[in-house]
């Protein structure tokens, strides 16, 4: 389990409500930890505030398909997936923010939600309407794929691209090094644009390499929020 998680749930005393922004592998994170969290018989509900893949090979978890969820669907599953529909490109759809915080009453559930997309990209900035919030969370994680380091600022790499440049001030087409990476994670506009009053920030980078590992030590001394790493190996075929 990630230390931010394990540290805040002490400090909370209760299960957590975490939210999943960025790009380069949420959806995969988000399915590790609750792995981690069903195997300490913890129960898990994953939903997202705008659209997810409903495929994914890493977990089996039922599917909940209706627009008011409550804590007895639980009893039979243990953990599931809840989407208020699903749609041609076999995403399932969000419920309504309403009916998403309605479920911080049940504090031993642990809620993991996708509050944004990124188009299969390792790295994005937020457009002025993302990511799209709920009340109620308690840690927002801000997913970077250290696949991006090295590549052009192009829109095969970067989702969001002209954010991703004004954000950064870089240029169409220069390679995206840890500095940009600082920028983009620092900048009022960047990874935690908008985050809300109270919600703890946390960086997590993925798809991390051997040779990524000094630039993300040099990047822990020049940013105030705390960086946790997830290996390649846990990061393959992952759905962003």
């Amino acid at each position: 389990m990630l230390q931010m998680i394990e540290a805040l749930y002490l400090e909370k005393g209760r299960a957590l409500s975490i939210g999943f922004s960025g790009a380069g592998g949420k959806t995969t994170s988000l399915y590790l930890i609750a792995e981690e969290l069903i195997k300490t018989q913890q129960k898990v509900l994953i939903t997202t505030t705008t659209k997810m893949f409903l495929d994914n090979k890493r977990i089996n978890m039922p599917i909940v398909l209706r627009e008011i969820f409550h804590e007895d669907y639980l009893k039979s599953t243990g953990s599931c997936r809840w989407f208020s529909n699903s749609n041609v490109e076999e995403k399932g759809l969000a419920p309504s923010k309403t009916a998403i915080e309605t479920m911080n009453n049940y504090t031993t559930i642990w809620k993991l939600i996708e509050i944004d997309g990124a188009k299969h990209c390792p790295i994005k900035a937020p457009r002025e309407d993302e990511p799209v919030y709920v009340a109620g969370l308690d840690l927002v994680f801000g997913v970077i794929g250290a696949s991006a380091v090295g590549q052009p600022a192009t829109a095969a790499w970067v989702h969001r691209l002209a954010h991703f440049l004004a954000v950064t001030e870089a240029k169409e087409g220069d390679p995206i090094t840890p500095e940009l990476i600082r920028r983009l994670i620092v900048s009022p506009k960047g990874l935690f644009k908008d985050l809300p009053a109270g919600v703890k920030p946390c960086v997590l980078i993925t798809q991390v390499r051997e040779a990524d590992w000094e630039w993300i030590k040099i990047l822990r001394t020049k940013i105030e929020y705390p960086v946790e790493v997830i290996p390649w190996q846990d990061a393959l075929n992952q759905k962003v």
